[in-house]
């Protein structure tokens, strides 16, 4: 990856040569990063819309095939929704709306890929999983690590949760 101000090749943000932080420097005069409580208020109404549609795919599986399969009919459900909404020009799902923000790749500052809102998802299908399945220990790890994933923009420069660093996407007002 080469850093879009200087051109020099880097790993990661910041760019050691030049100081920026990605596409959206709001000392460059980029979009603003979105802040924690709007984040916080777009997962909220995306899971109030989400409640209905993924307990009914829950049931469905349930009935067709177990628990399991209601699991997994449940986590589908969500990222379609999420992968799907994502991946489209605006970059917003209907909390992202609703409280003005969107979801741009880190880099180009463009729509992200499919194959982005995909690695987003997984990080948030993973926690998501494990409230399913194995040992309480797993489960008080895994739920840890989950709230550290959403507290992380609390901490990071560019307000990007670890499932924003995987995918190397930016939430902007």
């Amino acid at each position: 990856m080469y850093c879009p101000t200087c051109g020099t090749q880097i790993d990661d943000f910041p760019c050691l040569v030049c100081g920026n932080r990605g596409v959206f420097d709001p000392g460059r005069g980029g979009p603003s990063f979105a802040g924690w409580w709007l984040r916080v208020g777009a997962t909220f109404v995306d899971n109030l819309i989400l409640f209905v549609p993924t307990y009914l795919a829950f049931l469905l599986g349930d009935y067709a095939g177990g628990f399991a399969l209601g699991a997994v009919f449940l986590l589908a459900t969500q990222g379609c929704y999420l992968v799907l909404l994502l991946s489209r020009p605006a970059g917003q799902t209907i909390g992202n709306r609703l409280v003005g923000t969107r979801v741009r790749d880190l880099v180009t500052g463009e729509a992200i890929s499919r194959q982005q809102a995909v690695r987003r998802w997984l990080v948030i299908a993973l926690y998501s999983a494990v409230q399913f399945a194995g040992t309480s220990n797993f489960l008080v790890t895994f739920s840890l690590l989950g709230l550290i994933d959403c507290l992380y923009p609390l901490f990071n420069p560019l307000r990007q949760t670890w499932h924003d660093r995987l995918a190397r996407t930016v939430v902007v007002v």
